[in-house]
């Protein structure tokens, strides 16, 4: 196996995503996290920032930064958890709902074109083992690889 290429590869595939992300959310004024994060909130709403930070693996900082940018652009807002209120719920507004379909359509024709040319079993099989590689990395203690 050619172990550079795979990792070459990866990076690749993730660098491009961003691009195509960024380009088709420019007009409605979302970043590439920031899209993540209503992408996430739409499976998870009411999720707090600390759960938002976790379930995507990024910095709690980054975060509070671009919920605050949905916030200001009307995507999302915030509200004190009736049980902790020290803790806030994050929900979509209106704004957000009327953007969903085009949103998930993004990834949707993103992958679509990724995928064209394999077979459906190909296509299957990318979409099954992806996120199982991504959950092995997640998981991996690199002190002791």
């Amino acid at each position: 196996m050619d172990y550079l290429a795979v990792a070459h590869s990866f990076g690749l595939l993730h660098r491009r995503s961003q691009a195509v992300v960024w380009e088709k959310c420019q007009e409605i004024g979302l970043s590439y996290s920031g899209y993540g994060l209503l992408l996430t909130l739409f499976e998870h709403e009411g999720s707090s920032q600390e759960e938002l930070a976790a379930r995507l693996f990024m910095d709690k900082t980054v975060v509070t930064r671009e919920i605050q940018s949905l916030e200001a652009r009307g995507f999302v807002t915030r509200c004190r958890d009736v049980e902790d209120r020290r803790r806030k719920r994050l929900y979509l507004t209106p704004l957000a709902r009327k953007h969903q379909a085009f949103l998930e359509g993004v990834l949707h024709h993103w992958m679509d074109y990724l995928c064209e040319g394999m077979t459906d079993r190909e296509a299957e099989t990318v979409q099954r083992l992806f996120p199982r590689l991504a959950g092995r990395a997640m998981a991996a203690d690199i002190h002791v690889l």
